[in-house]
């Protein structure tokens, strides 16, 4: 009886295991949508998304910077820089930094385009300063270097190479910077302006839904997120759970209302909660293979860490409030916003139409 059953079972096993496996079918158009499901259909869904991120700009700021080396023996403390003092440096040399965010196109004529972004990815120090430390390793008064900025450029790299980006006006406080991009040859077509008008963030409540459109890595993107503190603080910003990445600094942020009217522009990303930690790094040009030892020269770098989930935005009603403030320097550049019909204290304003 054992025999048999094991030859029964050999015989399934067979038989299933070398059975043919059913091809792909086709899936029948007609019984099924056209779209796939996508979050926030009341406001239009993916449609309506895709308009708004032809709006959305990649912003780079790049800063290039002259320093000046100084030597042990040249006891130079801050009160004493001048001309005089850094042409007694013992090197110079040239030093670029550079960051990227995001940008929201809010209107356009066949001349220039304004766009909204966040302050602290223009915001680059005229003057650092690196100063000697003791061989206990304490600060002293005493400079090591100084480096001057020499030139600063902002780039929007979709509009095209040759459009020069100024700044028009700045919030510090509320990191809000207003940017104005002047075509070298006037444009017989504008380029798409933002979609939606303008939110309250003062009517969001904990757990309202929101959307990010932005370039994190560089790379256009959205995400979503929900409202974790809709507690607008004394400078107007809210907090979101969201998973933020660098280069979403300056997306805007939309939300819903219950009633699905549409998508609303009720603040701006500004950045994440992270930690900066002080690390030491191998000079340039040393490959590491495995494990070794390593005995050049180290240079101490500053690593930026995310703490995912926790993005820090600003609300609408502050937006608004820097483009009243600049509501006549603003017109004399060609852009009308409407901006008289805001208000930063009222409900949404109507949507815009975007120019094709």
């Amino acid at each position: 009886m054992p025999k048999l059953f094991a030859f029964f079972h050999i015989g399934v096993v067979f038989l299933y295991g070398c059975a043919p496996f059913s091809p792909l079918r086709t899936i029948d158009r007609s019984v099924v949508e056209e779209r796939y499901e996508s979050d926030f259909e009341a406001a239009g869904g993916g449609p309506a998304l895709s308009r708004a991120l032809n709006s959305v700009e990649r912003i780079y700021c790049s800063a290039e910077y002259t320093t000046y080396h100084f030597s042990k023996r040249q006891t130079l403390q801050r009160h004493q820089l001048s001309a005089t003092t850094l042409n007694r440096a013992i090197s110079r040399s040239r030093m670029t930094r550079s960051v990227y965010g995001t940008g929201t196109l809010v209107d356009s004529h066949a001349s220039g385009v304004l766009i909204v972004t966040c302050n602290h990815i223009a915001d680059f120090s005229d003057t650092l300063l690196t100063f000697r430390r003791d061989p206990d390793g304490r600060s002293t008064p005493f400079i090591e270097s100084v480096s001057i900025k020499i030139r600063q450029t902002l780039s929007a790299p979709a509009l095209s190479e040759d459009t020069e980006l100024q700044i028009l006006g700045r919030d510090r406080d509320k990191d809000i910077l207003l940017l104005v991009g002047r075509f070298a040859v006037p444009r017989v077509l504008t380029v798409s302006v933002f979609p939606f008008g303008f939110g309250a963030a003062r009517d969001l409540e904990w757990g309202s839904k929101t959307v990010l459109l932005g370039f994190p890595r560089s790379v256009k993107s959205i995400t979503r997120g929900m409202v974790s503190n809709p507690m607008l603080q004394s400078d107007g910003k809210f907090t979101i759970d969201a998973l933020f990445n660098m280069g979403y600094s300056g997306a805007p942020v939309l939300a819903v209302r219950q009633d699905g009217r549409g998508f609303e522009w009720v603040g701006m990303a500004l950045s994440a909660a992270g930690e900066s930690l002080p690390i030491l790094i191998p000079e340039q040009g040393f490959g590491l293979a495995g494990s070794e030892e390593y005995s050049g020269m180290m240079w101490t770098h500053r690593l930026d860490r995310i703490f995912y989930g926790l993005c820090y935005a600003v609300s609408a009603e502050e937006i608004i409030r820097l483009l009243q403030l600049h509501r006549d320097l603003l017109r004399q550049n060609g852009f009308d916003l409407a901006i008289d019909g805001m208000s930063a204290d009222s409900t949404a304003v109507p949507e815009k139409e975007p120019i094709p």
